[in-house]
Formats: C-alpha cells, sequence, structure tokens
C-alpha cells in the first residue's frame, strides 16, 4: 500500500476514521496542522504555532497529534 508522504511544516487538512468508546460507531474525524513529522507509517501535526524568536517557547507550546496513515481518508496541503 502507498502511504502518502507530507512535508514537514506544510499545512494540511487531513480526513481520517477513528474508533470510539461508548458507540458501535466508527468515527471520521478532521484535523488542521503543520506537519511537525512524517513518518513511514504515521504523521505528527499540531495545530497550535507561536511566533516568536525564543525557541524554547516554540518548542513548550507545541501540541503534538499523531495520524496512522493507513487511516487517512484524503488530505489536501493548504499551505
Amino acid at each position: 500500500m502507498k502511504r502518502t508522504k507530507f512535508e514537514v511544516g506544510g499545512l494540511y487538512k487531513i480526513r481520517f476514521n477513528d474508533h470510539s468508546i461508548g458507540t458501535e460507531e466508527k468515527m471520521t474525524c478532521e484535523v488542521v496542522g503543520w506537519v511537525i513529522k512524517d513518518d513511514v507509517d504515521h504523521v505528527v501535526l499540531t495545530s497550535w504555532v507561536v511566533q516568536t524568536k525564543d525557541e524554547q517557547v516554540k518548542k513548550d507550546n507545541v501540541e503534538p497529534t499523531s495520524i496512522l496513515k493507513p487511516v487517512i481518508i484524503r488530505s489536501r496541503k493548504l499551505s
């Protein structure tokens, strides 16, 4: 199976399937964020980027979200 490659630093909108607890339905979710890591099996995004010269403050404010690539329905690069 060919898996999508994501550009680190790029802004993406991703739709993906997810699991749920307390219901028998599968969930479809969407996320918008900047790619901070692209691995073979998953992509990691953050939806929060602080604009500052202080690298520690930037690092402390990253809120990573990891998505497994096999559950991605579609993705679109926004910038």
